[in-house]
């Protein structure tokens, strides 16, 4: 994102988290179960307005307010 992206939403990655969803993964597979495939549980949403003001672009306020990250 800091190279230019517009927007991100999608998972957290970072690393602690991957870690910690392992580890759940380890836990559900020793205990039994069949399929311990889950989907995220935390999506964050990042805005560059740096690259939107280059680009023309108006970013609202809501969605300025809404987003985990905006970098300026």
């Amino acid at each position: 994102m800091q190279d230019g992206g517009l927007l991100y939403y999608g998972s957290n990655v970072e690393l602690k988290d991957q870690y910690w969803q392992m580890a759940v993964y380890v836990d559900r597979i020793l205990k039994g179960d069949s399929l311990p495939i889950q989907g995220p549980t935390r999506y964050e949403l990042i805005i560059n307005f740096r690259t939107a003001k280059a680009l023309g672009i108006e970013v609202s306020h809501d969605l300025l307010n809404a987003a985990d990250e905006v970098i300026e």
